[in-house]
């Protein structure tokens, strides 16, 4: 089983328990109050547009209708080495979807099926990524929705990703190490 993280909006943060448990695992900065939720997520065309501006590249584990311009980013080459631009495969969770279990195999599969290219998002996903891509990708989605989130599928460990941060100071109280 291979490295994962998911990327999500601090403002879909809803509970206190929620919150209180985030401020324990998260590594740098915590806002001080929960930020108020958006009055729109970001749609699956707005998530891929800034991830393909980000230069981020991966396997989409879903699709889009074609005759979008971002319905695909480019595929990570695997030449031997890992692209810092490289997220591995990419999930796209949509609002009120709940979220499926099992093995990367039996993720991948419920995850493969056609998205609706102004269906909302609440998260993103990553299998195998490299670290330094979801950083990248976290950081093109705050300027969608404010604030988010950088988590790595145990949850250990997190990182809170302002709109307007830059990547070096991101990466340098990043939990992961590449």
């Amino acid at each position: 089983m291979g490295w994962g993280a998911s990327v999500f909006p601090l403002s879909t943060v809803s509970d206190d328990e929620t919150w209180d448990w985030l401020a324990e695992v998260v590594v740098g900065p915590m806002p001080a109050e929960r930020p108020a939720e958006a009055d729109r997520p970001p749609t699956v065309r707005d998530v891929l547009r800034v991830l393909h501006d980000a230069g981020c590249q991966g396997d989409a584990w879903f699709t889009v209708d074609s005759s979008e311009p971002f319905a695909t980013f480019d595929a990570a080459t695997h030449s031997g080495s890992r692209s810092e631009l490289d997220m591995g495969g990419v999930s796209l969770h949509l609002v009120g979807e709940r979220r499926p279990e099992g093995s990367p195999a039996e993720i991948r599969a419920a995850y493969e099926r056609p998205l609706p290219a102004d269906a909302p998002v609440d998260a993103v996903g990553f299998d195998t990524p490299h670290p330094d891509a979801v950083l990248r990708a976290a950081q093109a989605i705050s300027a969608l929705c404010g604030a988010v989130v950088a988590m790595e599928h145990s949850g250990c460990e997190s990182v809170v990703i302002s709109p307007g941060e830059t990547l070096e100071s991101v990466r340098a109280r990043r939990p992961w190490a590449t």
